[in-house]
């Protein structure tokens, strides 16, 4: 018998395999990204492969991308996907390709999802401190935090100076990997298929954004 949650997911998949898209929908030939099945690790990355450049050195002389996209974040050289498909690609053979298979896999994904939130709970020492041990001074080494979220990848670097200040900070939140990758999904469809290409990925223009404004007296 079907646990509540394995039905749920299951007329999740039903839903969206009876939606009547063109069966290459969203395809694209980009890589996918991932560091891990569930909760994310630094460890399946290489930080040294990973660049940012501006709108203006990616899109062409006649795109809006220049003036509307924020930071094209590469690795190795290209855009990519990350999300659900690309976790179940990396890390659970998923091959499929496209807007209905990124559906598909984020609904089979709560499943393992799930599974690996009991496994943790298992683990749990509720008698143990909960702040860990930490000293304010830094040493100005790069601390790098990466997270699986359900949009996708997201990396945080931070730098904190030995007298504990912060001094630099940067976010390669999911969205700004896939928004160059969403733009190559649509070209070749129907602008009427456009919305459901996009919403596939899930994006949040806000989590992709980010910026610094200076005040009149150059403060920030």
């Amino acid at each position: 018998m079907m646990t509540l949650l394995e039905q749920h997911v299951d007329a999740m998949v039903g839903f969206v395999e009876d939606k009547d898209f063109p069966d290459n929908l969203g395809e694209h030939p980009q890589p996918v990204f991932a560091s891990s099945n569930t909760y994310g690790t630094k460890s399946n990355i290489s930080l040294h492969e990973i660049e940012e450049i501006l709108p203006n050195t990616w899109y062409d002389d006649e795109s809006i991308g220049k003036k509307a996209s924020s930071l094209i974040p590469l690795y190795k050289g290209n855009v990519v996907e990350t999300g659900p498909r690309a976790r179940a690609n990396k890390f659970r053979n998923y091959k499929v390709k496209g807007v209905k298979a990124q559906h598909i896999a984020r609904a089979n994904e709560m499943i393992d999802c799930a599974e690996r939130i009991l496994e943790l709970i298992n683990k749990l020492d509720p008698s143990a401190k909960v702040m860990a041990n930490y000293s304010l001074e830094g040493t100005d080494r790069l601390g790098v935090g990466v997270i699986e979220g359900p949009k996708g990848t997201t990396i945080h670097t931070a730098r904190i100076s030995q007298s504990g200040f912060i001094t630099d900070y940067n976010i390669i939140a999911a969205s700004t990997w896939n928004v160059p990758t969403m733009g190559i999904a649509t070209e070749g469809f129907h602008h009427d298929f456009a919305p459901h290409i996009i919403r596939a990925y899930d994006p949040c223009m806000s989590c992709a954004t980010h910026m610094i404004v200076k005040n009149d007296q150059g403060n920030d």
